[in-house]
């Protein structure tokens, strides 16, 4: 095991954040970016010359999602938070397909937590494409059912006495999916989902969000 340590200021989630991107996508973060936008929008221009949504906006933003995140695997971490962002592109009026992104944080469990001096701090990063399915085409409130798949990346910070942080573990790049059930009541969408990477090392867990959706209104009469 290596431990990579760094005299930061302590709490400095900018530094952390940028630290973790560095040792996680530095190397293939554009790469993965790349192919996945290229299918979104290939899929996008695709679909859209055999039409679109009728009675819906043809794109909708969730510009801030906020929700818990609660690990399912192992016992090392504890429930947490999640913030990310998501584009979709309505397809059909109950048929969808968007690009999400999302950051999750979790807190070391008690079990694990050595003293109130050290704390250990889980980051999962996720990118990928969704598709989502609509039980109705006449309202702006519905519930639907989705998908999405794309890359996990996972990874461990750790602050030593207040005035660093090491990364303990290796970081963990793998493929995953992402089954959700949600309901949409205007421009604010609430969203249960299971995070599910294949890699056996990478932090499973269950989300909970709400966000506020920019477009995607109801057009209908």
């Amino acid at each position: 095991m290596t431990l990579i340590i760094y005299n930061i200021q302590p709490l400095n989630l900018n530094l952390i954040l940028n630290k973790f991107y560095q040792l996680t996508y530095k190397k293939h973060f554009m790469k993965i970016m790349k192919t996945i936008s290229s299918l979104f929008l290939i899929c996008i221009f695709s679909f859209s010359l055999a039409g679109q949504s009728p009675n819906y906006t043809d794109f909708e933003w969730d510009i801030a999602r906020i929700g818990i995140a609660a690990p399912t695997s192992g016992d090392r971490f504890d429930s947490g938070m999640s913030v990310g962002t998501e584009l979709r592109y309505n397809l059909l009026d109950n048929l969808s397909l968007g690009f999400r992104t999302e950051l999750s944080f979790f807190v070391a469990s008690e079990e694990v937590k050595r003293d109130e001096n050290n704390v250990d701090v889980g980051l999962s990063h996720t990118i990928g494409l969704t598709t989502d399915y609509y039980f109705s085409t006449v309202s702006s409130r519905r519930a639907f059912v989705g998908l999405a798949i794309g890359n996990y990346s996972t990874g461990t910070v750790r602050y030593e006495d207040g005035d660093s942080f090491l990364v303990e573990d290796k970081i963990n790049n793998s493929f995953g999916v992402l089954p959700r059930i949600g309901y949409e009541l205007g421009h604010l969408r609430i969203e249960a989902q299971f995070n599910l990477p294949f890699n056996k090392d990478a932090t499973k867990y269950f989300g909970l969000s709400a966000a506020l959706t920019l477009w995607g209104g109801y057009q209908g009469k």
